[in-house]
């Protein structure tokens, strides 16, 4: 099968195609026929080696994608050859607290990734896709869209007439900017450019505030909300 592998840091360009051996499932797992993925920022900053400049290489990169089940290994009975899935971004990461163990389960960084034709991948971290949602869509939802979620609906526990603030027009925050119009919230967001801000508007969005020209935001995000304040802000700076 052919795979993309990092073979240097440095971006894109240390990317390099390679013809690998097919997984074969141990206990537990699945493999999958890949047929879409999906890019994070995070794998442009996995490829230039900033996001962690001492994963071993070679490297099989990207964390989401969707295909279809292959073959099942032994002890493996939630799934049958045909299926469509997806899995989690940390594939050990069923339940319970982040821990370091789980967090090394991550795809694309610590553990291989999805940018190839064939993945092996424990079935316990697999999603069955809806058949309303083409590959390509179910592509975009275990890092960013399953970020949003959790941030709101679990931790958040949003409802109608709530306000978010959302930083950026980044995937977690075009993510947000859905759930939160799923969820009868009103939505603000902020971003260097008014071009964004559009189509964060078109996408659902209440408010726009281009934090370029509106140096303080937050005394304008405080206007909008007469002096009140936001209920939930989707904080996106990072470490």
């Amino acid at each position: 099968m052919q795979a993309y592998q990092i073979q240097q840091f440095g971006g894109p360009d240390g990317l390099k195609r390679v013809d690998l051996p097919s997984p074969s499932p141990r206990h537990g797992e699945v493999v999958i026929r890949i047929r879409a993925v999906s890019l994070n920022y995070r794998d442009l900053l996995v490829s230039k080696g900033l996001y962690n400049p001492k994963m071993k290489l070679p490297r099989i990169p990207v964390s989401d994608g969707a295909g279809e089940v292959l073959s099942v290994g032994p002890g493996a009975s939630r799934f049958k050859p045909g299926d469509r899935v997806t899995a989690n971004f940390m594939s050990g990461w069923i339940d319970g607290g982040l821990t370091d163990a789980k967090a090394r389960t991550a795809l694309g960084g610590d553990a291989e990734g999805v940018l190839a034709e064939e993945v092996a991948i424990p079935e316990e971290a697999l999603a069955r896709v809806p058949e309303r949602l083409s590959f390509e869509e179910a592509s975009t939802l275990p890092c960013a869209a399953v970020t949003a979620w959790n941030a709101l609906i679990e931790h958040g526990r949003i409802k109608p007439g709530d306000t978010i603030l959302t930083q950026g027009t980044g995937g977690v925050s075009l993510f947000a900017i859905q759930i939160a119009r799923m969820a009868g919230a009103r939505i603000i967001v902020t971003s260097s450019s008014d071009e964004k801000l559009a189509r964060a508007l078109a996408l659902g969005a209440d408010e726009g505030i281009n934090y370029k020209t509106n140096p303080n935001w937050e005394e304008r995000v405080r206007e909008l909300t007469g002096k009140v304040g936001v209920d939930h802000v989707v904080e996106l700076g990072g470490a």
